[in-house]
């Protein structure tokens, strides 16, 4: 440190080298005024998001984030959670309300779970605490997850991501086989009722003609196998539309898979239920996502709004009705499947930290 000289203008005293180290204020020997020295200044910390984030986050964004190991979340620089010294507190959701920030030491009072999401300045978005490496300390004073009630916060207990499009492909071509068949009865039933066969006159002299029963029997053999690829495809649908409502079950969605698919079958309530499992499984993963940062493709909450209403439209729904849902499932099934894959991919990671810490 250099010297201090008094900064009176008729006094030349220059304090000796180290003496003002740790004195904020002191006055000049020699003639009495008052020197006051700086304080050293703390290091600026690297600018980081300071509350939970509250849009969706971008896949591409994310993603570059996870591949480079620093990156940007929003407008916030991203830094991993081994290089943080979270001082700033964390942020919890808890019965659907957003906590924080929680002090380290308070958090198990405010109600952290294994399944609990939290968030922290720096982290790319919600994750369960059972992922987050800086409270697995803390979690060993907190019993597991019950079975049945959290089943939702255990990966294992979910489709894989082929199974979506498994389910998909099964049901895309069990409904245009279905389509073939009720159009080849459709075409056997205009034959049958147009095409005349000359049996021979009467006894009158007149003319007899009779339809040919071979168009008859066509008809009725393409409408059995319409009914039963109509069936399969009613039964695929209602099957794959319930695993993609499994795929957004974190402990803050009202709807389960049961009642997502279980109301549809009931009659006249069917008609406003339509909404809420197709449209809005749409609205709950883009809710998912936003909630968790996954790198995700959104779902398409306007086609699947646009289906429901064409859907209840007369006349409309014959034309528009099956491609529409084709279309909005083959997105939903797309943004399940990473859900799911995302949620796969950071249990994985979690059980790696967990194994990391246990051999050290």
């Amino acid at each position: 440190m250099p010297d201090l000289t008094c900064l009176n203008p008729d006094c030349d005293y220059v304090f000796p080298e180290g003496e003002e180290l740790d004195i904020g204020k002191r006055q000049c020997p020699r003639c009495g005024r008052a020197i006051e020295t700086a304080r050293p200044t703390p290091p600026s910390l690297p600018p980081m998001e300071l509350a939970p984030p509250d849009v969706p986050v971008s896949a591409a964004v994310l993603s570059q984030g996870i591949q480079q190991g620093l990156g940007t979340v929003g407008s916030a620089e991203y830094i991993p959670e081994a290089h943080l010294d979270i001082a700033l507190g964390y942020y919890l959701l808890v019965n659907n309300r957003r906590l924080g920030p929680i002090e380290r030491s308070k958090l198990l009072s405010a109600g952290l779970d294994h399944g609990t999401l939290v968030w922290f300045p720096g982290a790319k978005g919600w994750k369960p605490a059972r992922n987050v490496d800086s409270l697995r300390d803390l979690l060993d004073y907190v019993p597991p997850p019950t079975p049945g009630a959290a089943l939702w916060g255990n990966p294992t207990f979910l489709p894989r991501p082929k199974t979506y499009h498994v389910y998909y492909w099964w049901y895309f071509w069990t409904t245009l086989v279905g389509l073939f068949f009720l159009a080849l009865m459709i075409t056997f039933i205009i034959l049958h009722e147009s095409i005349r066969t000359f049996v021979g006159p009467d006894r009158f002299g007149r003319v007899v003609m009779t339809r040919n029963p071979v168009f008859e029997i066509l008809a009725v053999f393409s409408g059995f196998w319409a009914f039963v690829f109509g069936v399969a495809s009613v039964v695929l649908f209602l099957a794959l539309l319930y695993q993609m409502w499994k795929a957004v079950q974190d402990g803050y969605v009202q709807t389960s898979p049961g009642a997502a698919v279980g109301l549809l079958f009931v009659p006249i309530f069917n008609l406003f239920w339509i909404f809420i499992a197709i449209y809005g499984l749409a609205r709950e993963c883009n809710r998912y996502i936003q909630r968790h940062g996954c790198p995700a493709r959104p779902a398409p909450a306007g086609v699947a709004l646009a289906t429901c209403i064409c859907a209840l439209i007369p006349w409309v729904n014959v034309f528009t009705a099956i491609p529409l849902a084709l279309i909005t499932m083959a997105m939903l099934k797309n943004t399940a499947a990473d859900i799911v894959d995302a949620r796969l991919a950071e249990e994985a990671e979690g059980n790696d930290a967990l194994a990391r810490s246990a051999s050290e």
